[in-house]
């Protein structure tokens, strides 16, 4: 009897075995914050290539701050739209983002890090112009959602 027991185990603990294994191997559940926030990302490159000033303040928190290089900073969401707005009306422009790095610090914070390029070309005339910048947005969980709250870029080539 003892001799049937121990193939009976033998099997039933590779069952065991497999089936943990294939639930492991099964991709997670995608976290919905980490989902709410890559389409937050997706909105303002969306947004900002159409030119559109109101669609892009809207990704930014009430009282959000960027700070752009070489420039003031830039306090709240109405002064954000304003300075989309001006940057609007003298150059068309389109940009792609690659985010890098998107960490959830708790409940209601974040920040994400990446790269993106841009094409700039000037509304009275010009040539285009290729710039590549490095940003890094804290973001925070707002009562409507992810926003951006505090966002800073610089250009990733040196100065000539």
């Amino acid at each position: 009897m003892q001799k049937e027991v121990v193939p009976v185990l033998l099997i039933a603990s590779l069952l065991v075995y497999s089936s943990a294994f294939l639930v492991a191997a099964q991709p997670d559940k995608p976290d919905p914050d980490r989902v709410s926030m890559d389409r937050l990302r997706d909105d303002y490159v969306s947004a900002f290539n159409a030119g559109d000033a109101n669609r892009v303040s809207n990704i930014y928190a009430s009282d959000a701050i960027i700070m752009p290089a070489n420039e003031p900073i830039v306090n709240g969401r109405a002064a954000i739209r304003e300075w989309f707005r001006k940057a609007f009306e003298q150059y068309s422009m389109k940009v792609s983002l690659s985010s890098a790095e998107l960490v959830i610090l708790g409940k209601e914070w974040a920040f994400d890090r990446g790269t993106y390029k841009m094409t700039i070309t000037p509304k009275t005339g010009g040539a285009p112009a290729e710039e590549e910048y490095k940003y890094l947005t804290l973001l925070h969980k707002e009562s409507d959602g992810w926003k951006a709250k505090r966002d800073i870029y610089n250009n990733s080539k040196a100065l000539q």
